[in-house]
């Protein structure tokens, strides 16, 4: 097979537009994007928005976040506060956290650090619930309490038909993350 060959005049244009791109990379890898807002979103409300960071609506809540998330499992003690200071310097203003990072180590972790950085104004910050150490099963259970038992039939009814019509409970429908997982989703329907 014969080897493929370039012109000239085609090597050098090539190699020009390889120049130009290369000389513009700092300056586009820098730029600062500026996120689009969805249709009839709100004002965007900006916190620790620093040059350098690109950053994004979060929905349709107006929240700017860095594309960059602080996710906070390893954060357990204060010798995580110059990384974590590093990282706001930065730009980073949203810190991710759950209940089962630690046992609830992480929160209040992540809430001492806040406290005595005195940046929660420079945040974005959201917890989550989790399956460990029933936090999940103790809040659905508190919020079954609060719905009348009528309203509470109807929604179990609802559910164990949108599981049977999406084929939920057939096998390999999840992917389980520690075993016996599969056989929660029955129970889960308020979730």
């Amino acid at each position: 097979m014969k080897p493929k060959t370039t012109s000239r005049r085609s090597f050098f244009r090539k190699t020009a537009a390889a120049s130009v791109s290369l000389a513009l990379a700092p300056e586009l890898l820098t730029r600062e994007v500026e996120a689009v807002s969805p249709a009839g979103a709100p004002e965007p409300r900006w916190r620790n928005r620093q040059p350098g960071m690109h950053y994004r609506m979060l929905g349709r809540t107006g929240m700017m976040v860095s594309e960059l998330v602080i996710g906070s499992f390893p954060y357990q003690t204060p010798d995580a506060y110059p990384l974590l200071d590093a990282m706001i310097e930065r730009g980073i203003n949203y810190i991710d956290t759950a209940q089962a990072y630690g046992k609830g180590a992480v929160e209040a972790n992540i809430g001492a650090y806040l406290e005595t950085r005195r940046l929660r104004d420079r945040v974005f910050l959201s917890t989550k619930l989790s399956g460990y150490f029933g936090y999940v099963e103790n809040a659905l259970a508190e919020l079954k309490k609060s719905i009348p038992a009528a309203k509470l039939s109807d929604l179990q009814r609802k559910a164990e038909a949108m599981m049977a019509e999406r084929g939920a409970l057939k096998p390999g429908y999840h992917m389980n993350y520690f075993g016996g997982q599969e056989a929660q989703l029955p129970k889960a329907w308020l979730r």
